[in-house]
């Protein structure tokens, strides 16, 4: 598979990817060289929260904030406000990460 972005380039890619870190996009995006902020900040926060009429709320982990070489994120988290089935997500982002 050929790379999708350039690595000379500061790049954030960032929303809903409908699938958790553990999932074939996340990992190969990893594997290009790019980090998920939240996997490094916050491992456990869920960001997707859908409540069953069975009074079971189903979780899981479908945002992500991903950031390529020339990027260093120093803070990220899940800001827990159920305003949505997805909650906020956010990161302090710089520049002078390198390969």
């Amino acid at each position: 598979m050929a790379k999708v972005h350039d690595t000379h380039r500061p790049l954030i890619i960032a929303g809903d990817f409908n699938e958790n870190e553990k999932a074939k996009a996340i990992k190969w995006l990893l594997d290009q060289g790019s980090q998920d902020a939240l996997s490094i900040y916050d491992r456990r926060t869920k960001t997707w929260i859908w409540p069953t009429p069975l009074g079971i709320k189903l979780k899981n982990r479908f945002d992500h904030i991903i950031v390529n070489s020339r990027l260093m994120c120093t803070a990220a988290r899940v800001i827990n406000v159920e305003a949505s089935d997805h909650m906020p997500v956010m990161a302090v982002i710089v520049s002078g990460r390198t390969e």
